[in-house]
């Protein structure tokens, strides 16, 4: 029986938005659990469970769940890739703005421009100035690329550890649900992969919101 307080819409938002297809074709092979399919249903017996009406389902409820999440990862899997990719550039592009920025403020704080340029202190002072505004623009260029594009002050270091991580976690329990059946999982352990499916497609939904 699962946790009437944990939810899968993430996995159901996530599956219709990348790969509507594949959520239809799960739906076609569990047409008795089509309420199972409504973004933001609960882990659990669903609805038409307690309805009774002596109707005998076939298929394990948790097995549903399985396949739920097993599409779910799979999309999650793919759709992780180009938001790495996007991140891991703009933190190489960041990194370069930063040390560009960091060699301007030691060549103008190292005295070269006047031991270069002795008798022009006026020129100096102009360039000075120029070289430190030049440094001062570059650092807040680096620190706003280093910010997602929308949802505040996260650092794109931490979110991109974070997406890494997950990326890997989730081929792990995709890896794990696709064998169910031959690991013979219990329906507690079922769902308790499933939880752990929808966290990671909530992660990613997230994810996508700030980069987009």
């Amino acid at each position: 029986m699962g946790d009437q307080t944990t939810k899968i819409n993430a996995l159901i938002d996530l599956i219709e938005k990348h790969d509507n297809e594949a959520l239809n074709k799960v739906k076609s092979r569990y047409v008795d659990y089509e309420d199972l399919f409504k973004s933001g249903v609960l882990l659990g017996e669903p609805e038409f469970e307690e309805k009774g009406g002596g109707v005998e389902l076939k298929t394990p409820v948790s097995h549903v769940y399985a396949e739920i999440a097993i599409e779910g990862l799979k999309v999650a899997t793919q759709a992780v890739k180009p938001i790495l990719i996007d991140l891991k550039s703009r933190l190489a592009k960041t990194k370069k703005i930063r040390i560009i920025g960091q060699i301007i403020a030691a060549i103008s704080s190292a005295g070269l421009i006047g031991a270069v340029l002795i008798g022009f202190e006026k020129s100096i002072t102009i360039i000075t100035a120029l070289l430190n505004l030049s440094g001062i623009i570059l650092t807040i260029m680096a620190e706003s690329m280093q910010t997602p594009n929308y949802g505040g002050k996260k650092n794109l270091i931490g979110e991109f550890e974070k997406l890494a991580s997950a990326q890997v976690k989730a081929e792990f329990v995709l890896l794990e649900l696709k064998r169910y059946k031959s690991l013979r999982l219990s329906d507690d352990e079922i769902m308790t992969k499933v939880r752990e499916a929808n966290q990671l497609a909530s992660d990613l939904r997230e994810a996508e919101a700030h980069m987009a």
